[in-house]
């Protein structure tokens, strides 16, 4: 319907470049870009990602070597989508860390996060922008995180695809893309998937284990090669621990890079893992997988 409407229009305008647009619109790739400027449009309702503050002005100025002489400061730290390939139904894992800093005086800035859809044309052989719906917030200086899901309507043509992540805050900006797949192949969503598998392998380093001998084990213990510490390790900059297996849960507490904590319990919930885990304070709470390494599973 696509290209007919865009190719009427062209020959009745008299408009080769109307008519071409038109056909490539309903016609490359079976239909992709067709369905790529329609979802285009109603991207951003799609898109389940909400950003929170994870570090204050002070941890975020250590961590980043800020000063107030360098003014206004925005910088993605890391961006990823997982996985690389999905079917059409399927959902795509959104996440981003991102600072914004001022000087002292700037208590609340004004900060524009946008994501763009776009997709690959194999005539131009480049990716093109399909749309993109800026979100403004009002932040207080320091790093956040963008977490949540991006759900492929089952109706996605098969094509090659990126999502680029904007922030901009005073005439500063950064911005980043990742691309990925809608496939029906499951050779290639098998290969994504266990892509997925083995960063979260590499992400995870056992405890190294201390050997002992056997005269040095009492009787009827089992050996320390049996019995693994179970520990969380937090691999991000800062990591929220929730009240319950939720990204909507309250925040308990926010923990930084490189401390551990014990393990007690795992649950799968909003298509991720979570583990439970003891604070030093006494309390508990849950922290999600792809934000700690594990060991003792």
């Amino acid at each position: 319907m696509g290209a007919a409407a865009g190719l009427g229009i062209g020959l009745l305008t008299g408009r080769k470049d109307a008519a071409a647009t038109g056909a490539i619109i309903g016609g490359i790739s079976g239909g992709t870009m067709a369905f790529a400027y329609a979802w285009g449009k109603c991207f951003a309702s799609f898109s389940k990602v909400k950003s929170e503050q994870v570090t204050g002005y002070a941890q975020t100025a250590k961590e980043e070597n800020y000063s107030p002489q360098q003014g206004v400061k925005a910088k993605i730290k890391d961006y990823a989508i997982d996985p690389s390939a999905v079917a059409p139904g399927g959902t795509l894992n959104f996440h981003a860390n991102y600072y914004v800093m001022a000087p002292p005086d700037k208590k609340d800035l004004t900060v524009t996060e946008t994501r763009i859809l776009k997709v690959y044309n194999p005539q131009k052989k480049q990716f093109e922008e399909m749309n993109g719906v800026p979100e403004t917030v009002v932040i207080s200086p320091g790093t956040r995180g963008a977490d949540g899901e991006v759900p492929v309507p089952s109706n996605a043509q098969e094509g090659k695809f990126m999502i680029a992540f904007k922030i901009e805050c005073e005439g500063k900006s950064d911005v980043v893309e990742m691309p990925f797949m809608i496939t029906k192949d499951q050779n290639i969503l098998n290969k994504a998937s266990q892509d997925s598998l083995d960063r979260q392998a590499r992400e995870k380093k056992e405890t190294p284990v201390q050997l002992v001998s056997a005269k040095d084990i009492p009787t009827g213990a089992k050996s320390v090669q049996d019995q693994p510490e179970k520990l969380v390790t937090v691999i991000a900059t800062r990591a929220n621990v929730r009240e319950n297996p939720s990204t909507k849960a309250k925040i308990v507490k926010s923990i930084s890079k490189d401390e551990k904590y014990p393990w007690s319990e795992t649950k799968t919930a909003e298509k991720r893992k979570w583990y439970r885990i003891d604070l030093d304070d006494g309390k508990n709470g849950w922290v999600a997988r792809e934000v700690v390494k594990v060991s003792g599973e």
